[in-house]
């Protein structure tokens, strides 16, 4: 089951980035300078999250976090069109996907450490290698097809794209509910 979220989560999001600033800059038309500054915020961002939510999915319990986290996550992925129609203006659209982003990389963070987490805690000691080793190549493969499904999708469908997305993550979630259930 922690295989198939990652694959899930990976195949969704392999191209998220590159599809996003094509939406926004190309498609949208939304000020580059402005879109810029928006990623280079998360990732400053970023550098100091990782420890602190670590020590909170340290103190928690992972399945259930890796699932609230994930639905939280999905729902990011999501939203991105309606901000488009939500907001009229660039400034107001600029704090609302400043916002999402903030959310989204906090929940996304969480998906990441407790995958990782229950993966260590779930795996014996004596095959750990191997089976890291199995999820990167699984996980490799599946960002590789996901690109091309999800960018085909995206040119039939810009807006469907982050529906997708969306649903793919949301579908990890519901995978991450069977490990709560059945561990």
């Amino acid at each position: 089951m922690l295989v198939l979220i990652g694959a899930l989560l990976v195949s969704s999001g392999s191209s998220l980035n590159d599809f996003f600033t094509l939406y926004a800059v190309e498609l949208k038309k939304f000020d580059a300078i402005l879109w810029s500054t928006l990623f280079s915020a998360t990732f400053f961002l970023s550098a100091f999250i990782s420890i602190p939510l670590g020590e909170l999915v340290d103190r928690m319990d992972k399945a259930k976090a890796l699932l609230a986290s994930t639905l939280v996550y999905g729902a990011c992925l999501g939203i991105i069109p309606v901000l488009w129609m939500v907001f009229s203006t660039e400034a107001e659209l600029y704090v609302a996907l400043l916002a999402r982003a903030i959310v989204a990389l906090v929940f996304s963070t969480i998906v990441s450490l407790s995958l990782s987490a229950l993966r260590v805690e779930l795996t014996e000691v004596e095959i750990r290698g191997k089976f890291f080793a199995s999820v990167s190549i699984v996980n490799r493969l599946c960002s590789a097809a996901g690109s091309i499904v999800f960018g085909a999708i995206f040119s039939l469908n810009p807006d469907f794209y982050f529906y997708s997305i969306s649903f793919v993550t949301c579908l990890a979630a519901i995978a991450s509910y069977a490990i709560k259930r059945y561990i």
